[in-house]
């Protein structure tokens, strides 16, 4: 079943959006519970290493939703243009 473009494109926002609060929740809910005085900016390593990976998932989609589209518009130009031609001849 095929989708209408802005709808695949809204899908990859709308799962990069749940998979970033997924992962940032927690780091919220644990940031709310310490004091300052027991700070430890080394324990946060684990959500930055998750938000930087989440990241460069959603640019590398985006690129690959990206391409994917361009070859599709691609082959219409071109299906444009041998149509033309034929109807010239």
């Amino acid at each position: 079943m095929r989708f209408p473009r802005f709808v695949l494109g809204r899908r990859i926002l709308v799962l990069t959006g749940v998979v970033a609060l997924v992962l940032l929740a927690p780091s919220a809910a644990l940031a709310a519970g310490h004091g300052q005085e027991a700070a430890n900016p080394e324990a946060n390593l684990p959500y930055l290493l998750g938000v930087y990976t989440v990241t460069w998932l959603a640019f590398f989609a985006y690129a690959f939703y990206i391409t994917r589209r361009q070859r599709e518009l691609r082959r219409q130009i071109d299906e444009l243009r041998r149509r033309l031609e034929d109807k010239k001849s």
